[in-house]
């Protein structure tokens, strides 16, 4: 580039102007036509210089002189052209080119123009630092600068793109400190490598970064994914789960992907405002802790305590839930609270039913007592009548007693569980028709015709000893309650396929409405004798209760003051075993 310069410049300089070459062109003609001339004369002396053929050959000579000088013009002034336009484009190529040093060099990464074999071409002045050199790198090798080696290191980038024809990466640690490599050739179109740009970054920070992310996802991993609770990540707005660690997809049955494309609505079965709610509670900590049931994958629900927090990531608030399965806890609770229950309830019923029992055993031994003392101390005076009444009187209370202690222990066994209910195909006909004539001399005695409509194809799955005692406190309440000449009729039938109902209905004296939701009620006491004095024990009805409900049936009662009362209960039907 100096050499056209200085080539430019001379022709410049020592040919001013076009002038000059215009005299020299014309002095030459003249020249060369008086030449030719001469040369004419002298070879034909017999010629005058000056004649026409002189003047013709001279301005025939002068014409194509000037033709010449005339071309010649105009290739200078386009060689001037030419040599003006490379002048400004090496300017411009200068400035260019300096333009792009100064880019090069400002570049934080090192980057270095290498020819094939190895050899640097160009370096920006980051480079040196980058290679802790302090000598001029242009010119040597790439591995005695980059590696310190005299030879190219296994797996360099530099041969693999030379071979490959694409772009190449490394990452190395060179003094305590990490670099990337990028290699990318210059393909010429012949598709030959003629040269390669290698690019080469501190990624020293970044990998520290990197390895602060990796251990920061090892810990969120150690926390979140393979912590044994079930754990998800909830968007509060809108329900979405964002995360479930592997806890959770055992405990649900998804799979952790399934998991991600749901929503918590789909597992909660909380109605949706409701659940948004108490997310929102969640978000301003309001409330942490919550009860709700959950389905899951097998369509199971289970009862699950959920704590939640919000975290936030990626500047967007999110749910950190808990979740612990309390099914069995919340089965424990329900069951200790419905034994509590049960005991306060037969603690209640206990002291109730002590009070009736210390009431009912006084009353009969205070009149066995008064008897007995009666009896003692006026033997004498009393007629063979009167003691006949006396002892008539005495026998009753102590058959009244003998039955209240009967029931009491009865009703003792039921709720120890020592009487045990062994369930027989047995006929209902048979069992009643027995009662009926077990209590025939009563009714005969009132006068009160007992009707059993029972048909003797009806069977039962009971026990017949328990069933036998309901039917004959059924029938004693009804006979003692019913007026002489006075009718009780006894029904059964099937209710439905699997029951049959057994109804013991009479015309007697009726019950109070008052009463009557009293009856089958432990410690209430209904203190009302029969139509003719008869005492109650007061613990029947309270026996034939409990006997029913271990047959698994169910014992009701209708009445209306006046008019008489149906006693029912239902019992299993026979289905052909016992």
């Amino acid at each position: 580039m100096v050499g056209v310069e200085k080539i430019a410049g001379f022709i410049m300089d020592s040919k001013q102007s076009k002038l000059v070459w215009y005299v020299i062109a014309v002095t030459s003609i003249v020249l060369m036509a008086n030449l030719g001339a001469i040369l004419d004369s002298v070879l034909h002396p017999d010629i005058e210089y000056f004649d026409i053929e002189h003047i013709v050959v001279g301005g025939v000579t002068a014409f194509f002189a000037g033709l010449l000088v005339y071309l010649l013009s105009r290739n200078i002034t386009y060689l001037e052209n030419v040599l003006k336009d490379n002048i400004d484009a090496n300017r411009a190529i200068s400035q260019s080119d300096s333009f792009w040093q100064s880019t090069f060099d400002a570049m934080g990464n090192s980057v270095m123009m290498i020819d094939t074999d190895g050899t640097i071409l160009k370096a920006n002045k980051i480079s040196n630092s980058y290679f802790e050199t302090q000598e001029e790198i242009v010119g040597k090798k790439y591995h005695e600068v980059v590696h310190n080696s005299e030879f190219f290191t296994d797996n360099c980038p530099l041969i693999r793109t030379r071979l490959s024809h694409q772009r190449e990466k490394m990452v190395m640690e060179k003094g305590g400190r990490w670099f990337e490599v990028v290699v990318d050739p210059i393909v010429k179109q012949d598709n030959k490598v003629e040269a390669i740009v290698h690019v080469v970054t501190d990624i020293t920070e970044l990998r520290s970064v990197q390895e602060e992310l990796k251990q920061s996802e090892e810990d969120y991993r150690k926390l979140f994914e393979d912590h044994s609770a079930v754990k998800l990540i909830l968007d509060p707005q809108t329900g979405k789960i964002q995360d479930a660690n592997y806890a959770a997809a055992k405990f649900y049955g998804w799979t952790r992907d399934t998991l991600k494309t749901m929503n918590i609505f789909e597992i909660n079965t909380l109605e949706k405002d409701n659940l948004l709610g108490k997310m929102n509670r969640s978000l301003s900590k309001d409330q942490s802790v919550f009860q709700f049931k959950q389905r899951r994958a097998d369509g199971s629900v289970r009862d699950v305590e959920v704590y939640s927090a919000s975290i936030t990531m990626g500047g967007k608030t999110y749910l950190h839930s808990i979740v612990n399965d309390i099914t069995e806890r919340k089965k424990n609770e329900e069951e200790i609270k419905l034994k509590t229950d049960q005991l306060i309830k037969l603690n209640a019923q206990k002291d109730k039913l002590f009070s009736i029992i210390s009431h009912d055993l006084r009353s009969p031994f205070q009149a066995l007592l008064g008897l007995t003392e009666i009896i003692a101390e006026n033997t004498e005076e009393f007629t063979t009548e009167q003691i006949k009444e006396l002892v008539q009187s005495l026998h009753e209370k102590t058959i009244n007693l003998s039955n209240l202690l009967i029931n009491l222990l009865r009703w003792a066994q039921t709720q120890n569980g020592t009487i045990k209910c062994t369930p027989v195909n047995v006929s209902l006909a048979e069992m009643i028709n027995e009662t009926v004539d077990s209590l025939s001399l009563k009714s005969l005695q009132k006068q009160i015709a007992v009707v059993s409509r029972v048909e003797k194809e009806l069977i039962v799955c009971a026990d017949r000893n328990m069933i036998q005692s309901v039917l004959l406190n059924f029938l004693s309440n009804a006979l003692k309650f019913t007026n002489r000449q006075g009718t009780i009729q006894i029904d059964a039938d099937f209710v439905s396929s699997e029951q049959i109902k057994v109804s013991v209905q009479d015309n007697g004296v009726g019950i109070s409405k008052e009463d009557l939701g009293r009856l089958f009620q432990v410690g209430e006491k209904i203190g009302s004798v029969g139509t003719e004095g008869e005492l109650s024990t007061g613990l029947g009805l309270l026996l034939c209760k409990e006997f029913i409900e271990l047959n698994k049936g169910i014992i009701s009662a209708e009445s209306e003051e006046g008019k008489g009362s149906t006693f029912s209960f239902t019992l299993p039907a026979c289905t052909g075993n016992a």
